[in-house]
C-alpha cells in the first residue's frame, strides 16, 4: 500500500458485552469478523474494500480498515443492522477518515496514522447517548469535520429503534448495488409491500440520502487530493 494512502478506519465497542455468555459473546464477535469479510463483496475482486482482517482487541473491542473509505458510513450501519437482527447486542463506532502511516495485515489494531488516531479518539470521546460518529482532520477539512459527526448522529437516531426485522431488511437495503423492494422481498420470501412498510418505518430512504451523499462527498475528497 502506498505511503499515505486515505482510509476509512472503523472503530467500535460492543455495547452491554458483560451481559452476554461466553457463547453468545463468540456469536457476536464472530458475527461481526464475518460481515466485515462480506464487505469485499461490494467491489469487484480486483478492487478490495478492506485491508487485512477485522480484529477483535481488550475482548469487547474492534477495529477495521478500509482502503475504499467512502463506504465508511455505509459499512458502519451495515455492521450495526446485522449485530441488531442477530438480537444479542449492538455496536458503537467510530469512523476515522484520514491518512496511514503503517498497515499490519495480520494486527489491525497495531497500525499507525492519522485514520487510525482518529478513530480511536473519537471513539473513546463519543458521548453515552451516542453510538455512531465520523471523524477527518480539521485542518484537513473544516466543512467535512462539522457536519459529518452530524449526519453520524442523525443515522444512529434511526438505527438505534431498529427492531430485527427492521434490521433485516436494512441489511440487504443497504447494499450498494441497490437491490428494488421486489428483490428484497423475493430474498425474505414476504410481499413487496411488506418491505416497502418496513423501509418507510426504518426511515430507510433518508438514510440511504444521507449514505449517497457521504459517498459522493468522500469520492470528491479523494479525486481531489494530490
Amino acid at each position: 500500500m502506498a505511503e499515505k494512502s486515505f482510509l476509512a478506519v472503523l472503530t467500535g465497542d460492543l455495547i452491554k458485552s458483560s451481559s452476554l455468555s461466553p457463547d453468545e459473546l463468540d456469536q457476536v464477535r464472530e458475527l461481526v469478523l464475518a460481515s466485515v469479510r462480506e464487505l469485499d463483496s461490494w467491489a469487484p475482486s480486483d478492487s478490495p474494500v478492506i485491508v487485512g482482517s477485522a480484529e477483535f482487541f481488550r475482548g469487547d473491542s474492534w477495529q477495521a480498515a478500509l482502503v475504499q473509505p467512502q463506504f465508511g458510513l455505509r459499512a458502519a450501519l451495515y455492521l450495526r443492522a446485522k449485530l441488531i437482527h442477530q438480537g444479542l447486542s449492538d455496536s458503537r463506532v467510530a469512523i476515522g477518515l484520514g491518512s496511514v502511516d503503517s498497515i499490519e495485515t495480520t494486527r489491525i489494531s497495531l497500525s499507525s496514522g492519522e485514520s487510525f488516531q482518529l478513530s480511536g479518539h473519537a471513539l473513546d470521546n463519543l458521548s453515552k447517548q451516542i453510538d455512531l460518529t465520523i471523524a477527518i482532520a480539521v485542518e484537513r477539512e473544516a466543512i467535512l469535520s462539522e457536519w459529518l459527526p452530524v449526519v453520524a448522529q442523525l443515522c444512529d437516531g434511526y438505527l438505534s429503534r431498529w427492531t430485527q426485522r427492521q434490521a433485516e431488511v436494512m441489511t440487504l437495503l443497504l447494499h450498494p448495488d441497490k437491490p428494488t423492494h421486489q428483490e428484497i422481498a423475493n430474498q425474505l420470501s414476504v410481499t413487496r409491500q411488506t418491505v416497502t412498510a418496513t423501509v418507510e418505518s426504518a426511515q430507510g430512504s433518508a438514510l440511504e440520502v444521507a449514505v449517497e451523499t457521504f459517498e459522493n462527498s468522500l469520492t470528491k475528497l479523494i479525486e481531489a487530493r494530490p
